[in-house]
């Protein structure tokens, strides 16, 4: 009987003094995005980058023509380049809800809150959108949250 106790307290001994890795904090952040967005290396591009990817464009016309109202009812952009939006398309009685991504890149920063920019589409299920189109935007993004975009 001895010897099977002490057999037995050989066997589980070794894993006693072994301690378990840490775990990671659960309420810890994660870690900033990675922005991979193509656009000027300076201060100013950078931070207008961070502004860009915290803020919602919400009932904004991107383009107009005859006859056909074009609104993106909700536009997000990511540090990688890529925007989407959820946009609504209204034609003399009609309404149709679509979608559409796109890249974005930064041609030149002002300041930390205003820069020109490319946005370009990529996909779309509007009616009378093309994949290819572009449109040149000069965006401030105040600090509020609030913004205002032109065409260039």
């Amino acid at each position: 009987m001895r010897a099977l106790l002490v057999v037995l307290l050989l066997a589980v001994a070794p894993g006693c003094g072994k301690k378990a890795p840490p775990e990671a904090p659960t309420d810890a952040e994660p870690p900033p995005p990675r922005f991979t967005a193509e656009m000027p290396d300076t201060a100013d591009a950078k931070a207008f980058a961070k502004r860009l990817v915290d803020t919602t464009v919400t009932n904004w016309d991107p383009v107009s023509g005859e006859g056909a109202e074009f609104t993106f009812t909700a536009l997000s952009f990511q540090p990688d380049g890529v925007w989407h939006a959820d946009a609504v398309m209204k034609a003399s009685f009609e309404e149709f809800d679509c979608k559409e991504t796109g890249s974005w890149r930064i041609d030149e920063a002002e300041s930390s809150d205003t820069a020109t920019m490319e946005w370009t589409v990529v996909k779309t299920t509007c009616p009378m959108r093309e994949s290819g189109a572009s449109q040149r935007v000069k965006m401030t993004i105040a600090k509020g949250g609030t913004y205002k975009i032109a065409f260039r």
